[in-house]
């Protein structure tokens, strides 16, 4: 993975290494809110915004920090 901080929003480029999808990059741009980091990321062009839409092929993942017991 490569990682842009310097863009807005943040870039980031991911390349399959093993699997089915090997060789396959994904565009995508990220960012993190408090505990909660977005990604949102494409087979094709890099998204503009942080959003999925029906039957396309961006991706928007929400992942939040767990906090520890």
């Amino acid at each position: 993975m490569t990682f842009d901080a310097s863009k807005d929003p943040k870039t980031f480029d991911a390349k399959e290494v093993e699997g089915l999808g090997v060789g396959t990059i994904y565009k995508g741009i990220w960012k993190v809110e408090g505990d909660t980091l977005l990604w949102c990321f494409s087979l094709k062009d890099r998204p503009k915004k942080f959003e999925s839409e029906k039957d396309t092929d961006v991706y928007l993942m929400v992942m939040k920090r767990q906090k520890p017991k």
